[in-house]
């Protein structure tokens, strides 16, 4: 994706005289560029900055060329030329930055005028619209990242109250361990797999738990089944019962008030768990309908899955440069609405081919705008063989390949296929 004319000026002007960059980079938070080649070019000139080393053009373009990700804005890079410093480079680069804030704002306008249009007065109430308009202006025009002193800080960690955390309780304790204490809030994580391993199965129970154990809704958004589907699964994990076998007796089971079925039913009553079933949704209407839950107090969101949205490519946008704008717009998503995002992906074809079925950061689909945006990756996978547990299980092991919040790692599970529920299994401790 090519950079717009003003990053192309901002960065040039950079280039000009480097001792500069990290002033500049401070003037235009990464969330406000307008372009994705633009966002990387500010993360790699800033990492250089917090390295002690001068973003010169050629620096830069030496980092991209080293990462499989960064070789793909060379392109965009290539575009600025290095004009001669003027010794007033400081004035063009807040020129440049204030442009890029503008159009930021009216990008953001645009957003929302796109999101309010696919609202009908029989879906929501004129006054949440009116409150949801008001709030999505304030966020369009404002900056809420903006610079705070270090000692406030540290005095906020270590006399503040405690981040908040999202635990699974009961059901995930290895998991919660590896995030010391559960998902937090303002993060992305991607769990993928190759088909039939179950991914789905484990994301509805993820969901579920979280929703069960804290005082936050989760929202899972069913792209690939009907809300009734996912349902029946959910009751299947409940009640441990057979899905086939649950369906085929579900009238049986309705009639009877002391079934487990029945009491499974009431039992979900009372979860703040909320499904969305809606195809082909675009990225824009995810967000809109997750900004809708925050008044029900939403704290996961869980997406089944990335490459079902529509990507909603343009005429010269490729497939990796659509996944990697829909991935930078779900971690914006996470740190605006202070949610935590479950993406689910698909891992391709490759890790079939190997000797051991590990996958690695690179079996993912369009790995590398994944690997980028995700604060987390963990990957569901079994080993070759039929291996299976007396209980007619079969083992599944959770990788842990990418966390920005904890340890890497290995937890092991029991998957039910019939029941479509995961147990994990407790190491133990001698």
């Amino acid at each position: 994706m090519r950079l717009h004319k003003a990053e192309k000026g901002f960065f040039e002007h950079i280039f000009a005289d480097p001792r500069l960059a990290n002033e500049a980079v401070n003037l235009v938070p990464v969330v406000n560029m307008v372009t994705q080649s633009g966002a990387y070019i500010h993360e790699t000139i800033s990492s250089l900055c917090d390295s002690g080393l001068a973003p010169s053009l050629e620096v830069v373009r030496v980092s991209l060329e080293s990462k499989e990700v960064g070789s793909s804005y060379l392109p965009a890079l290539e575009e600025c030329n290095v004009p001669k410093a003027s010794g007033n480079d400081i004035a063009s680069i807040r020129y440049y930055a204030e442009l890029i804030l503008g159009i930021s704002n009216r990008n953001n306008i645009l957003a929302i005028r796109d999101e309010l249009n696919m609202v009908t007065s029989d879906e929501f109430d004129p006054i949440d619209v009116k409150e949801y308009i008001l709030e999505m202006l304030d966020d369009a025009v404002n900056v809420e990242y903006r610079p705070e002193h270090l000692a406030g800080l540290v005095a906020d960690e270590l006399f503040g109250e405690a981040r908040e955390h999202f635990s699974t309780g009961r059901f995930f304790p290895e998991l919660d361990k590896h995030f010391h204490g559960g998902l937090e809030p303002g993060r992305l994580t991607f769990v993928a797999a190759r088909p039939g391993i179950g991914k789905t199965a484990f994301s509805l129970k993820l969901a579920y738990a979280l929703a069960r154990h804290n005082d936050r809704a989760a929202l899972f958004f069913s792209l690939e089944m009907p809300r009734q589907e996912i349902t029946q699964r959910l009751y299947s994990i409940l009640t441990k019962m057979d899905y086939e076998e649950m369906i085929r007796r579900k009238e049986g089971l309705l009639d009877d008030p002391n079934s487990l079925y029945h009491k499974a039913i009431k039992h979900l009553r009372d979860i703040p768990l909320y499904v969305h079933d809606e195809p082909s949704l675009t990225i824009d209407k995810v967000k809109f309908i997750t900004r809708s839950m925050i008044p029900k107090g939403l704290g996961v969101v869980v997406i089944d899955y990335l490459q079902l949205l529509n990507m909603q490519m343009s005429k010269n946008q490729t497939r990796d440069q659509a996944i990697g704008e829909v991935t930078r717009k779900l971690k914006l998503m996470s740190r605006e609405l202070k949610i935590h995002v479950v993406c689910l992906a698909q891992l391709n074809r490759d890790v079939e081919r190997r000797y051991s079925e590990e996958p690695v950061l690179a079996d993912l689909r369009e790995s590398g705008t994944i690997e980028q945006n995700a604060d987390a990756v963990l990957f569901l996978y079994k080993e070759k063989g039929e291996y299976r547990y007396d209980d007619g299980s079969v083992p599944v092991k959770l990788k842990i390949a990418k966390n920005r919040s904890g340890p890497l790692g290995h937890i092991e599970y029991k998957f039910y296929g019939k029941q479509t529920n995961f147990k994990e299994i407790v190491p133990s401790s001698f």
